[in-house]
């Protein structure tokens, strides 16, 4: 129960997301960020947060040429990669002869910006924004309102900010503080 925000402008991938820890009953407010940078990535989770712990302590973020298209990059090496040590760390879960996480992954990189589903399955939108979590739909609608507008030369930063208070309010499962990172150098 979450929200994650991203979106890539002038090649830089923006991302933010929310503190919430929710179950059926109960809310938490979480000290760590669910968004993250590791090595050039930006990272956003949604679900187990057990994923976001492997990302950042386990997982070795495959070497990639500097020629290399990065959505091949993404689909040969990265995807594999992660899948494996997932299940090395007794993450992924075995229903019907299907393996999955309990995650959603938002994934910032070299001004791209791609959802991992919890089957593996990754996709890069045709937008350049998206979002996941139980918060989305607010963020999505906010979004689009700012990217379709007036709004457009906002700064980048400011339109995360707005789209993950609209999913606060319209979302019982997303809370403050926010945390909003960048692949630019600075942050």
């Amino acid at each position: 129960m979450t929200c994650i925000v991203g979106l890539v402008e002038n090649g830089i991938v923006y991302m933010g997301g929310d503190s919430a820890a929710c179950d059926d009953s109960s809310l938490q407010i979480i000290r760590g960020s669910k968004v993250f940078k590791k090595d050039g990535f930006l990272f956003g989770i949604s679900g187990n947060p057990r994923m976001s712990d492997i990302l950042k302590y386990n997982f070795e973020i495959p070497p990639i040429d500097e020629d290399q298209d990065i959505l091949e990059y993404m689909y040969r090496y990265f995807v594999p990669d992660l899948e494996k040590c997932l299940l090395e760390n007794g993450v992924l879960i075995k229903q019907n002869e299907i393996i999955s996480s309990d995650a959603w992954v938002l994934i910032g990189y070299q001004g791209k910006l791609f959802i991992l589903e919890s089957h593996f399955h990754l996709s890069e939108s045709s937008l350049n924004y998206n979002a996941i979590g139980s918060g989305m739909d607010a963020a999505l609608g906010c979004l689009y309102g700012l990217m379709e507008s007036e709004c457009i030369h906002i700064d980048p930063k400011i339109k995360l900010n707005l789209a993950l208070r609209a999913s606060e309010r319209f979302n019982c499962n997303v809370r403050r503080p926010f945390t909003i990172l960048s692949t630019a150098q600075q942050d």
